[in-house]
């Protein structure tokens, strides 16, 4: 439980909309310790050709930021697909990436809320699916980050067996 950006890792997955819009915290996080570094090479990329459901920007660093992670993995989220088809394909972007260690946040729950999952543990549910399909691919460390909700991270613990 934190703050996703102090956590050293090579990347942290998040959700874009078709539109290359960002809700929520965790946007205003990477924008608070990066400023428009990765955003702006994701909206290089809808500028040239658009987004599609489920497609997977990678943005990477290319200066010095306050934040401990890398880089950032984009995923274009229409609030159509199941959120499991959304976070394989960012961890598989990752592994194509060569990247030994992940953060994820617990999606869906501020600004999406109920727009997909009904509930936290439904998003719970839908994380755990994509982890067990990509457990075999990788021997990658993954970090679940829960920024400051004790329920969710009660409930995070449970759900996934920690």
């Amino acid at each position: 439980m934190g703050d996703i950006t102090r956590i050293k890792t090579d990347a942290i997955i998040t959700l874009i909309t078709p539109q290359g819009d960002w809700y929520g915290g965790l946007d205003r996080a990477i924008r608070n310790v990066a400023g428009n570094l990765y955003h702006n090479q994701a909206w290089k990329v809808f500028e040239a050709s658009g987004f599609q459901n489920g497609q997977v920007v990678v943005a990477k660093k290319v200066r010095a930021h306050t934040g401990r992670f890398e880089n950032v993995i984009f995923v274009v989220d229409d609030l159509t697909s199941p959120l499991s088809e959304l976070l394989y394909k960012g961890l598989m972007a990752a592994k194509e990436q060569g990247y030994n260690h992940i953060a994820i946040p617990l999606v869906h729950t501020d600004a999406t809320s109920g727009a997909v999952e009904n509930n936290v543990g439904e998003v719970i549910d839908q994380m755990k699916i994509a982890l067990k399909k990509f457990r075999n691919k990788s021997r990658m460390t993954i970090s679940i980050v829960v920024y400051n909700d004790e329920y969710e991270f009660d409930l995070l613990l449970k759900k996934m067996d920690l």
